[in-house]
C-alpha cells in the first residue's frame, strides 16, 4: 500500500503532522510547509529531533486539527 504524501494530507485541508517521540514520550504539532508535496508522513521523521530529550527516534502521521510546534526541523 502507498505511503500518504504530504502533498495528498494538504488537499485535504492540512498543514501539520503529529510527532511522537519514541525514546521519552514527548508528542506535538509540527509544521510542514517547507517539506515538499511527495514526501511521504513517514518520513517527516527523518527530518525532526525531540525538543525534550533531542533523541532522533520520532514517528509521525497526519494531523489536520493541530496548531504550534516544539519539535523542530533538523537539516538533513
Amino acid at each position: 500500500m502507498p505511503r500518504v504524501t504530504l502533498g495528498q494530507m494538504r488537499k485535504n485541508g492540512g498543514r501539520m503532522v503529529e510527532a511522537t517521540c519514541l525514546a521519552c514520550g514527548h508528542r506535538d504539532a509540527v509544521a510542514v510547509d517547507s517539506l515538499p508535496d511527495e514526501m511521504p508522513i513517514p518520513h517527516v521523521a527523518d527530518k525532526l529531533r525531540c525538543s525534550e530529550c533531542q533523541s532522533k527516534k520520532i514517528y509521525t502521521k497526519a494531523n489536520l486539527w493541530a496548531d504550534a510546534s516544539s519539535l523542530r526541523l533538523t537539516k538533513p
